[in-house]
């Protein structure tokens, strides 16, 4: 049991380090990025209407408009 024991440790001390190692080197990389004026991608847009949908399915999943409700107003938002 104690063989068991610590061979679970290592592997946990082995995950950890991976994790450790792959995060610094991620920040590495994201220094070179930025010292060459690049990002990780462009900002990612909201499509038109997508926060209003956003806030119309919170109130759907709320309970406090009904899904017919909801599919109505989703018609309304994207125009269909």
């Amino acid at each position: 049991m104690a063989l068991l024991m610590r061979a679970m440790r290592w592997k946990a001390i082995d995950a950890g380090t991976e994790a450790l190692l792959s995060k610094r080197a991620l920040d590495r990389q994201r220094g070179r990025w930025a010292a060459q004026g690049s990002t990780l991608g462009p900002p990612r847009q909201d499509a038109p209407g997508e926060a209003e949908l956003r806030g119309l399915a919170s109130l759907r999943d709320a309970g406090v408009i009904t899904d017919e409700e909801f599919r109505a107003r989703k018609r309304h938002v994207l125009g269909i």
